[in-house]
Formats: structure tokens, sequence, C-alpha cells
């Protein structure tokens, strides 16, 4: 019998599920965190290459996506996907839904990165890499401030938000400084070490993505290096 939870994750170059999307390793993180290892599958997909069957599932294309064999239900959207897992299997918690300042701090870190990874014009740069350094240092004060209550960004256990930020800054450190030569700055301490805790973390170490493969994700989607 099939696991009832079939995961739908972007392939690495080893053809395994830890490829450079940082919204699949999030699913794949709360996934393996979460969910007895009978209970799901993963299913790596080619993205230059897509089989019929998962376009049958997701006619869009995009990754992740997760079905439900039991119910029927397909879901996408890493955020939703996560939820949907901590739905079903409560324990242990992640706090999927928590709302509090830790998710605005956090929230513009990706969108940073993308519109400097697709600048229009170099003109724009300098101040596409300031906002980024912008958005960083919101979650610097975050990290510094007294909401702060553990090592990780809400306590000391590694939970969804976590699962979330911390492929998002490995996408920070190895795009930004492969395309535009771009690194988190030094000054940014609290966020530096929380970056270092969060990437030398057990469950990030088995679905870390190579820098290879984050770079191809970005190049696949027309990013060309602007150094």
């Amino acid at each position: 019998m099939a696991p009832r939870l079939q995961i739908y994750l972007k392939v690495s170059s080893a053809g395994t599920s830890e490829g450079g999307c940082p919204f699949s390793g999030r699913v794949n993180m709360v996934t393996r965190l979460k969910v007895p290892e009978s209970d799901y599958e993963f299913k790596p997909i080619d993205m230059d290459n897509k089989p019929p069957e998962f376009l049958k599932v997701n006619p869009s294309g995009e990754v992740p996506v997760l079905v439900d064999q039991e119910t029927g239900l397909t879901v996408t959207d890493s955020g939703k996907i996560t939820q949907y897992i901590e739905s079903l299997y409560p324990n242990p918690p992640l706090k999927s839904n928590y709302d509090g300042p830790a998710v605005e701090a956090t929230g513009g870190v990706f969108g940073g990165l993308a519109k400097l990874l697709f600048f229009k014009n170099k003109d724009e740069i300098p101040q596409l890499k300031a906002n980024l350094t912008a958005e960083l240092k919101k979650v610097d004060d975050y990290l510094k401030s007294d909401a702060r209550k553990g090592k990780y960004l809400l306590d000391n256990e590694f939970r969804e938000l976590d699962c979330m930020l911390v492929p998002r800054l490995r996408h920070v450190e190895i795009a930004g400084k492969y395309f535009h030569n771009y690194e988190i700055p030094s000054e940014l301490t609290a966020l530096t070490e929380y970056n270092r805790v969060g990437q030398a973390a057990q469950i990030y170490q088995t679905i870390i993505p190579t820098d290879e493969d984050i770079v191809k994700s970005w190049t696949r989607h027309g990013v060309q290096r602007a150094v």
C-alpha cells in the first residue's frame, strides 16, 4: 500500500529530493520532523522534464505539491502544505500557525533577494542591495529583542518558521554572492549567529542543497551574473 502523503519536491543534481528550492526545502524538513516515514513518499521532480504524472496532479507544474491519498486532496504552496501536515500530525508541534513578530521580521527576506536577482537595470543594484540589507536587519533586530526566547526564531526548538527562513538565508548567501557579490553584513551579528546555528541543525543538514543546485535554480529562471 502506498504511503498516505505523496509529496512532490524539486529534484537535486544527484536525483534526490534535496534540490535547490527553498520552498521544497521547507516542506521537506517539516515532513521529516512530523510525519512517520511510513506515511509519506517524496517524489523528486526534474523541473526541466516534468513527468505527465506530476502535471496531471498539478497542471501549473510548480513545486512543492502534496497529495493526500486518503482524502484525495491536493495542496500547493509551501505554507499551506506545512499547515496541512501540522493539522494531520499535531505532535511534535512546530507552531505553523504562529503569527507573532517573527513573521513580520522575516517576511521580506526572500522578496528582497528576488528583486535584486531579477534587477531590470544595473543602476538599480545599489539600492536593491540596500533594500535586501534592510530586510535582513529586521531579522537581526528581532533576534536581538526580548521577543526571542531561544536560539532559534521562537524558542530552542527548530520550528516551522525556521524551516522557512534557514533555506532562504542559504539562498541569500549563495545566490547573492554568486550573482552580485553580495554578502550578509557582518555587523548583523545576531542574524549571522542564527544563520550559523540554523544551518548546523541536524534537520537542515539532512536536506541542505549544494551550492550548484542553488545557482542552477536561479539560472533556470533567467538570472545572470551582474559582477
